[in-house]
């Protein structure tokens, strides 16, 4: 069996193989709802655009989310036994957010900052980057990725 950590929040409650997740700007237990809807209007969009193909992927991501709704992931993730980190920026569904216009501010910040005691019994290290978006992490390395390293590192990674 691999150890190994993921970055998919969806899958690795899923599988024995993934020892623990890293995982940034996604709604480990709750928020699934948004994901939907993001996914269910690409999708519209894409029909409506003549993208039937492209349609087509992301009804496998409504399928996934649909089921995602259903299940609680929370026993599966407390076992696993690898470092489990989430991180998330705190501007975050702020109008000042580059994501903002596009998805309504979806504020995974805010759901995370809600969860953050339910992630932390389950063994998880919640980072917030002060000032960051939700896609501001990607962008500036040199602020999130120490805190990372760091965090894996504490785990024994």
């Amino acid at each position: 069996m691999a150890s190994v950590v993921t970055e998919d929040g969806f899958l690795a409650p899923l599988t024995e193989r993934a020892a623990g997740l890293m995982v940034g700007g996604f709604p480990l237990l709750s928020g699934g709802d948004y994901w939907l809807g993001y996914v269910e209007g690409a999708r519209a969009g894409l029909l409506t655009a003549g993208m039937t193909e492209k349609a087509a992927e992301h009804w496998l991501g409504v399928l996934m989310y649909r089921e995602w709704l259903g299940r609680d992931d929370s026993e599966a993730l407390a076992k696993k036994t690898g470092p489990k980190v989430t991180w998330f920026g705190s501007e975050d569904g702020a109008p000042s957010c580059r994501m903002f216009d596009l998805v309504g501010g979806s504020a995974i910040a805010r759901r995370n900052r809600a969860d953050t005691a339910r992630l932390e019994e389950l063994g998880f290290g919640v980072l917030e980057f002060e000032g960051l978006d939700h896609i501001g992490g990607l962008a500036d390395m040199d602020a999130v990725g120490p805190r990372l390293n760091a965090a894996l590192a504490a785990a024994g990674w």
